[in-house]
């Protein structure tokens, strides 16, 4: 799966869906939002691939499953956020695999959207 975004924003649907072991995300000027909660996941690894150049890649992620998040940043961020006391189940044999690449961007892991963040 691609979500791409160029001077402006893409959400995926709050609705279920199919990601696929391989999603790739790239903001250019914009934004990108993919929310894995509703996620239908492949047993195994899930690889994400966020690259944003003067953009932001937000990336929400389920509670129960394990997240590894890796990858460069140069004048920009890269930065996982999560609620305190998460423990994500150890037994789950699904697992997402983010790689953030930001170039004078952002790429955010959280299990709460930016909006969710804010206004509590």
């Amino acid at each position: 799966m691609r979500n791409i975004a160029i001077f402006g924003s893409t959400k995926t649907a709050k609705t279920s869906w199919r990601p696929g072991k391989k999603v790739c995300s790239f903001a250019l000027f914009g934004a990108t939002e993919l929310d894995f909660r509703q996620a239908l996941l492949e047993e195994g690894v899930t690889k994400v691939k966020a690259i944003a150049l003067l953009g932001s890649n937000s990336i929400i992620v389920p509670k129960d499953i394990p997240v590894s998040l890796s990858g460069f940043s140069l004048l920009g961020a890269r930065e996982s956020r999560f609620s305190e006391g998460q423990q994500p189940a150890t037994s789950s044999n699904k697992s997402l695999q983010v790689t953030g690449i930001s170039i004078l961007g952002s790429c955010v892991v959280s299990d709460k959207s930016e909006k969710e963040q804010c206004c509590r």
